[in-house]
């Protein structure tokens, strides 16, 4: 009697094998420059939110003094960069998932 197979089970690939020798199971990878200057872009992004957050901590307390505000509205300097980081990610999720950008990546 035949055992029945899932739809997981149809679905996966077996992993590769390498042997020596035989290389018609490798797989050959293209660059693309536009990944590059994502990367670039993303790395600048990151970089610079992360210079605000540490160059913030020593003057907070003489920017609550001189502009006459609360500490919090001067923690919303540091907060503001982070959120929109948050939500860049979840823009670029729906984007892979909209535009089937993952199946390029691979």
């Amino acid at each position: 009697m035949p055992t029945e197979r899932t739809a997981l089970h149809e679905h996966q690939n077996p992993a590769p094998t390498y042997e020596e020798g035989n290389t018609s199971n490798k797989t050959d990878f293209r660059l693309y420059k536009i990944r590059w200057l994502f990367l670039a872009t993303v790395a600048c992004q990151n970089m610079a939110t992360t210079m605000i957050t540490v160059s913030f901590s020593p003057v907070a307390t003489l920017a609550t003094q001189y502009y006459k505000v609360s500490g919090n509205e001067i923690d919303l300097i540091a907060i503001v960069p982070w959120a929109f980081n948050a939500a860049g990610m979840f823009l670029a999720i729906y984007s892979i998932g909209r535009f089937k950008l993952l199946t390029s990546i691979r």
